[in-house]
């Protein structure tokens, strides 16, 4: 357990298998094929504070141009534009439970 932003105690998630899962899914910006770099937002929907990295289960793949380049040279907004990723976060969840025989 960790302290979040808020003061709040977090179970944070953590999964190799996951995290290798992610890796090898295309790039969720521009489809470019794995492997990817598992992406996470610093903030926004994690509940973490400054400097503390969100769990395993809000990570994304992008590829080496869109984490490393692109992502470093546009705000969110501009970088996200037309693509929920958060919508994504829970359809790689839910594909990689469902994998592991969860229904």
């Amino acid at each position: 357990m960790v302290k979040s932003g808020n003061g709040e105690s977090v179970v944070k998630w953590e999964s190799k298998k996951y995290t290798e899962f992610i890796v090898e899914k295309p790039c969720l910006r521009c489809g470019a094929y794995g492997p990817s770099d598992p992406h996470h937002e610093d903030h926004d929907i994690n509940n973490s504070g400054m400097g503390m990295k969100p769990p395993g289960t809000q990570r994304v793949p992008l590829c080496f141009q869109c984490h490393r380049v692109d992502r470093a040279n546009m705000g969110p907004e501009e970088f996200w534009d037309g693509i929920d990723y958060k919508k994504a976060m829970i359809n790689y969840i839910t594909e990689y439970l469902i994998l592991k025989g969860y229904k």
